[in-house]
């Protein structure tokens, strides 16, 4: 059941990291608010995010936990068009 979990797990992972990459290839800012304008809002519009972690957002955020924590995401400190101070979230290339 295990191996099952961390299958699934690798599978969500790299769905949501292609969801990065679509959203960097479109100029969209990926939000790291928990409320109101989220990760999980921008990204429902992409066909990238499976119908997994579509309909089962604990899914998705776990998922979000999970890159941040590898380092695979993170979160940076940006001016938007009004000059106000926000944080989005951005896909770490390793060199």
């Amino acid at each position: 059941a295990q191996l099952v979990q961390s299958i699934a797990d690798q599978q969500d992972d790299f769905a949501l990291l292609s969801c990065f990459d679509v959203a960097a290839s479109l100029g969209d800012t990926v939000p790291a608010a928990k409320t109101r304008q989220t990760a999980y809002q921008l990204f429902i519009a992409y066909s990238e995010l499976p119908k997994q972690l579509r309909d089962d957002r604990l899914r998705f955020q776990k998922g979000m936990t999970r890159l941040l924590r590898a380092g695979s995401v993170r979160e940076e400190t940006y001016r938007n068009a009004d000059r106000k101070e926000k944080t989005r979230l951005v896909r770490v290339i390793p060199d």
